[in-house]
């Protein structure tokens, strides 16, 4: 897999990490479903967080704080 940067990239988190993404020998990116979900996050967002314990992961709602969990970890599995 070859990627192309297309954005602005100040932190070099895309420049740093592309290399890691195009030799991943054990796993797959399943672009239509990061695509979806990438625009539900935005649009989440976008709306702004109720809670400063929602941008920590401890809404004290089991189900909210798992998946607030899985994005952090989602986000973060290249570090």
């Amino acid at each position: 897999m070859t990627l192309e940067i297309k954005t602005l990239d100040p932190l070099k988190i895309l420049t740093t990490t592309k290399s890691v993404v195009e030799k991943a020998q054990f796993v797959h990116l399943n672009e239509d479903g990061l695509e979806q979900i990438s625009m539900r996050v935005e649009k989440r967002l976008a709306q702004g967080l109720g809670t400063a314990e929602e941008g920590f992961g401890a809404t004290g709602d089991f189900v909210t704080d798992v998946q607030l969990i899985f994005l952090q970890e989602a986000t973060n599995f290249c570090f």
